[in-house]
């Protein structure tokens, strides 16, 4: 395979399927959410003369002219700490996944009761897809949920398997989980997510979760008590508090956090000439020894006149924080990482270039789409893209590079990783080139020649490829210009 299973082996990339996008789903008659039959809130059931498609208006209060509502009915209880019927967005933030966003539908039907409170009669769970817009059928309903007078309530969903189809790996991920929640308002509810993801082995203790109608969501949906979406920039270090950077072994602190990585310096280095700069990033569970032996690039330090450096992670699940679009701790590391070996170096910022092995593969995607304003160029070795596509500030060219149908390493399909980047990739307007090795998870030494040329080809203010109009003799047959081979 390549690689070493490492530090981690329960937090494989199985925790790539909890990776989609929020959407909203229609019912065959064309209602928003899957209604309740033209039953209003409440469960009072429809009368022909209220404005509200039946019954007395929420609230309790009588008609106007004081008459009773038509056919006896008695108006429902006003909804205090218990939320409106409908479709909810509710997103989820697992703190044990570096805070991904988990977006879920949730089908919701109730009856308040006097003084506040009532019964949640139905809550139905669904899965929204990747592409945001697809929801999955009804994964799990609970029935006769109590909300008290104050609005707690706790709803458990036991044993309940997220589908591959609504995953961004195509696998399945089995979740325990419980929902202890407040009803803070008709319109906002907000908790606790506790329980386990049994395909991880993975205990949840400290996630959260923020609910809305799917109405109101709007783009930065809440995912706790008090979050209403989005989040702050980590700090940057400074240019005038960058330490002295060297050859070897380098920390610094940075978003909080001591981070370490590897520098390979060029005889030339530090002149008047700047200097281009290759980082190489590892795999889940990697020793940074094993893609540096795998790649072997710090051979070519010397020929080639470049920077090599060599990061190491904070082992987070997927190794890389790539789970969501906000600022994280690894955007902040990579850019205060540039910024201090501009100042120790000087490095040619035309010339700045990603690459990495499969989650250090996915990474260099991720900072493709999120860095293009400071990347040239990147190759990718059995990567691929875990966020919905972000549309970046400008389209870099990218060399992807896999395994074929054997490229699959713990549980998940690279083949499949590198067939979705076509398909996103290619019709966006990256220059792209595929490169189907066949060897499975790995990146070998006899690789690296051609994937250091299809880099230094190219400049951050390049226009058009001077690949594209074919690729030198140092590429192998394997390689095609404008997609797979």
């Amino acid at each position: 395979m390549g690689m070493t299973l490492g530090r981690r082996v329960g937090m494989s990339l199985l925790a790539l399927v909890l990776v989609a996008a929020c959407g909203e789903s229609e019912d065959s008659d064309g209602e928003v959410g899957g209604g309740n039959g033209g039953t209003p809130a409440g469960g009072t059931p429809a009368s022909p003369d209220s404005g509200l498609g039946g019954g007395a208006p929420v609230g309790g209060e009588a008609p106007v002219g004081g008459e009773a509502p038509v056919g006896g009915a008695v108006a429902p209880p006003e909804r205090v700490n218990f939320p409106i019927d409908g479709e909810w967005l509710f997103t989820a933030s697992i703190a044990e996944l570096s805070g991904y966003k988990l977006p879920l539908q949730v089908d919701l039907v109730g009856t308040p009761a006097e003084g506040g409170g009532g019964v949640l009669t139905s809550l139905a769970l669904r899965a929204i897809a990747p592409d945001g817009v697809t929801v999955s059928d009804v994964l799990a309903n609970l029935a006769d949920i109590q909300v008290s007078a104050e609005g707690d309530f706790e709803a458990t969903f036991e044993n309940v398997t997220l589908p591959g189809a609504f995953t961004v790996t195509g696998s399945d991920v089995l979740v325990s989980v419980v929902f202890d929640g407040q009803v803070r308002g008709t319109d906002f509810i907000c908790g606790l997510v506790t329980g386990e993801i049994i395909t991880l082995a993975q205990p949840l203790t400290m996630s959260t979760f923020g609910g809305v109608p799917s109405a109101t969501a709007g783009e930065n949906p809440p995912f706790s008590c008090d979050s209403q979406g989005g989040g702050g920039d980590l700090p940057r270090i400074p240019v005038e508090s960058c330490p002295v950077l060297a050859a070897g072994v380098n920390t610094f602190m940075s978003a909080s956090n001591a981070r370490e990585f590897r520098v390979y310096l060029p005889s030339g280095v530090g002149g008047e000439t700047p200097s281009p700069v290759v980082f190489l990033w590892h795999g889940l569970g990697q020793p940074i020894d094993e893609i540096e032996d795998m790649a072997d690039l710090e051979a070519f330090v010397e020929e080639y006149q470049f920077i090599l450096v060599v990061p190491e992670s904070l082992a987070l699940p997927v190794e890389w924080d790539q789970l969501t679009s906000a600022d994280n701790v690894d955007l902040a590391f990579f850019d205060d990482m540039l910024t201090c070996l501009d100042s120790s170096f000087n490095v040619d910022e035309e010339r700045v270039y990603t690459s990495g092995l499969s989650a250090g593969a996915l990474w260099s995607t991720y900072l493709t789409m999120f860095r293009a304003e400071k990347l040239a160029a990147s190759a990718l070795f059995s990567g691929g893209l875990l966020v919905p596509y972000p549309e970046p500030m400008k389209k870099r060219p990218v060399l992807v590079a896999w395994g074929g149908v054997e490229d699959i390493a713990f549980e998940q399909n690279f083949d499949t990783f590198a067939h979705d980047l076509e398909d996103t990739l290619v019709p966006a307007g990256h220059f792209f080139v595929g490169c189907n090795h066949d060897q499975g998870h790995t990146w070998e030494p006899e690789f690296s020649p051609w994937a250091l040329d299809f880099l230094f080809a190219h400049t951050l203010s390049t226009v058009e490829s001077p690949l594209a109009a074919g690729l030198p003799e140092s590429f192998p047959a394997y390689c095609t210009v404008g997609g797979l081979p």
